[in-house]
């Protein structure tokens, strides 16, 4: 995105959740009904499981958002180093983590609770119980627009959205070409 570093806080999750990763044990060892037959994570019922139970999703997220804010320290000060202005970093849990304040700023991608619960069920194939636990378990999408520098809403398709970063990206371009 027009040259900025961007760091997907659910791909660091994956990784040290993975097989060999830093949170790896302590989870299948915590939740020992989501290990699938060759030893790595079965996410699909790992998040079927912390969607109908609040105390599994905070062991959870004890085990793995330290690692995780560890990971996003160590990030952001290499992007630093390397002399960059501006780096995103791509989070949904944010304001629930209580890491508002770590960062400059806080763009929150805004959307009605149908499109909401839709989106989530087409990419993760989540039922609908599921998918309402999960946005349970989330900060209200009132606190995060009350705590964030900049919304936008995004009931729209990929394209309106795609145009909206690209215009917010543009001033921090690194170089003249996308990425």
């Amino acid at each position: 995105m027009w040259g900025l570093p961007v760091l997907d806080a659910d791909q660091v999750a994956r990784g040290l959740t993975a097989p060999g990763g830093a949170a790896h044990r302590a989870v299948i060892e915590a939740f020992p009904h989501a290990v699938g037959a060759d030893g790595s994570l079965d996410r699909t019922a790992l998040r079927r499981h912390i969607a109908s139970d609040q105390a599994a999703r905070r062991r959870l997220e004890a085990l793995t958002h330290p690692l995780i804010r560890n990971a996003i320290v160590v990030w952001l000060e290499a992007q630093r180093e390397q002399g960059h202005r501006v780096a995103v970093v791509e989070a949904a849990l944010i304001v629930e983590a209580g890491q508002r304040a770590a960062y400059d700023a806080l763009l929150v991608v805004a959307v009605s609770p149908d499109v909401q619960r839709a989106r989530l069920q087409a990419r993760d194939g989540t039922d609908d119980a599921t998918a309402a636990g999960l946005i349970a378990a989330q900060a209200p999408q009132a606190a995060k627009i009350a705590v964030a520098t900049t919304v936008w809403w995004n009931d729209g398709d990929l394209e309106a959205l795609h145009a909206k970063v690209d215009a917010w990206a543009r001033p921090f371009a690194t170089s003249g070409a996308a990425t």
